[in-house]
């Protein structure tokens, strides 16, 4: 879950890990396949602006590590 309180999960199936869809889900609505990998995903949710997220839209991102 994103702090924009979007929902992410995989699609398991019979194939292997690396054939398993992104499934996002906004506001509770319905749910959004996505045809990649999560790597893939969460790269181009932080830097393709063609994706639509909150995230692709900024210049800089921030990250800060959590810690114990």
């Amino acid at each position: 879950m994103s702090e924009q309180e979007i929902g992410f999960v995989w699609q398991t199936g019979a194939a292997g890990p690396d054939d398993w869809p992104v499934l996002v889900q906004y506001d509770f609505g319905d749910w959004e396949r996505f045809d990649c990998g999560m790597g893939e995903f969460i790269l181009r949710m932080l830097t393709d602006v063609q994706y639509g997220f909150p995230t692709s839209h900024q210049a800089v991102h921030y990250y800060r590590p959590l810690t114990p």
